[in-house]
């Protein structure tokens, strides 16, 4: 798959700032607009690329040069980028992308992260467009009429019942590709130069199906003017956090899975948020005898696999890990990982003093359906784990501990929160919203 870049045209609004540099290249938190949605763009995979430049464009080409040498990249000059409209840019280009079979569109004054590139490229249906349902519509938008999810009408003015705006990231067919490559062409046999391409997918939306991607929690900001520019820069320093990691450590019974499903249901109403059970692997993988050392090494091998895959993604911004952790080894392969991706590392230490408590759980376990809660059900499998369980405060690395008896509700933490990182601080405060 290619994806193309709109990146030719100068920003008057931005007055001084474009003077000497395309927009593209204006730094948000010290990275290029640009830098953000090349970074997306390799994360997901795609590195076959049609930037149509203009204003400035011998800067855009020296800095990928600089940084993204790897990159497969077909440059198509616009020399007329003052007198012509976006769709011009797209014509220039067609020979680049009419016979892909399908493409990314961006407009290259957006920044955004890998995962909501990674939500298009997964979203249903081949012509999709992404759009923002939380921002104040007014006529100088491109706005959307939706039945459903599917777009049914576009345009450049206010309309009764306009859902939200149409921004410049899409993902089109070959189908869709040459039928707007064709009505570019009318426009410029006419004398026509200046269309917008907002104006070509209004008139595909006759002819094909397109959807609407809502943006919804992805983090997204478009720069067209100074305030844009210093709402972006403010923004995606707030959005730019550490990823964040909570393990579950503790024996069979004590409430570590009903615990790790609250705080994710809590924290993916904010971000993206994964929760990666021992228990599930195991299910996955067909290892069912509990009681076999080389079936848990295999369990928690394939687990760190997983979580490094997922931290290198960067599309889950908060991952759960549900498991017993009662092995110092394995918490070691946790605290490296951790350092290697510079996230934040949460433990929720369950606990219960109470055997007969234990007990009774373990009982119950027995009238859920599936082998391995069956298997699960038996004291012995807890007093194996209790008696091979090195103490997690014994660990050199000194993690932040939240420890949770889940019988008494009762909670502690290891580390005064007054004297943590604010972040940190808002962090625990939304574990034990969940968790209450």
């Amino acid at each position: 798959m290619k994806a193309i870049i709109l990146a030719g045209g100068k920003s008057s609004r931005l007055k001084s700032f474009t003077e000497n540099m395309p927009k593209c290249l204006l730094k948000v938190n010290n990275k290029p607009i640009l830098e953000y949605q090349l970074e997306a763009l390799i994360e997901n995979g795609i590195t076959d690329l049609v930037i149509v430049i203009g204003y400035k464009g011998f800067m855009i080409k020296e800095f990928i040069d600089s940084k993204f040498k790897f990159l497969n990249v077909t440059y198509i000059e616009n020399d007329d980028y003052a007198t012509t409209g976006t769709s011009y840019g797209w014509w220039l280009a067609r020979n680049q992308i009419k016979n892909e079979e399908s493409i990314i569109h961006l407009n290259s004054d957006l920044v955004f992260f890998p995962e909501l590139l990674k939500r298009l490229l997964d979203y249903k249906g081949e012509n999709v467009v992404c759009i923002d349902k939380h921002i104040q519509l007014n006529d100088s938008m491109e706005q959307v009429m939706l039945y459903g999810d599917r777009i049914i009408f576009m345009d450049k003015r206010n309309i009764k019942g306009a859902e939200g705006k149409a921004v410049g990231i899409a993902k089109f067919s070959n189908i869709a590709i040459n039928f707007m490559i064709n009505e570019v062409e009318k426009f410029m046999d006419n004398g026509d130069k200046n269309q917008h391409f907002y104006g070509m997918i209004r008139i595909a939306l006759n002819y094909h199906t397109f959807y609407g991607l809502d943006i919804d929690k992805s983090f997204f900001r478009e720069v067209n003017t100074i305030e844009d520019y210093n709402i972006a820069k403010r923004d995606t320093e707030t959005n730019t956090t550490k990823p964040i990691l909570i393990m579950l450590y503790g024996l069979p019974a004590t409430g570590k899975t009903t615990i790790s499903r609250k705080i994710r249901d809590y924290f993916d109403h904010q971000i993206n948020t994964k929760l990666i059970s021992t228990f599930r692997i195991r299910e996955e993988m067909g290892l069912e005898d509990l009681y076999s050392k080389n079936q848990r090494e295999q369990v928690y091998q394939s687990l760190f696999i997983l979580l490094e895959k997922k931290l290198k993604m960067n599309v889950d911004k908060c991952i759960i890990l549900d498991g017993n952790f009662n092995k110092r080894d394995r918490r070691k392969m946790v605290y490296d990982i951790v350092k290697k991706y510079n996230a934040d590392l949460y433990v929720l230490k369950c606990i219960v003093d109470n055997q007969t408590i234990i007990k009774k759980r373990m009982n119950q376990r027995k009238k859920q359906i599936g082998i391995l809660e069956h298997k699960a059900s038996n004291i012995d499998l807890y007093n194996m784990i209790d008696q091979e369980t090195d103490p997690i405060e014994a660990d050199e690395e000194k993690p932040l501990i939240i420890t949770i008896n889940t019988q008494t509700n009762k909670i502690k933490v290891n580390k005064n929160i007054n004297e943590l990182p604010q972040p940190n601080q808002l962090i625990i405060g939304g574990i034990l919203n969940a968790i209450n």
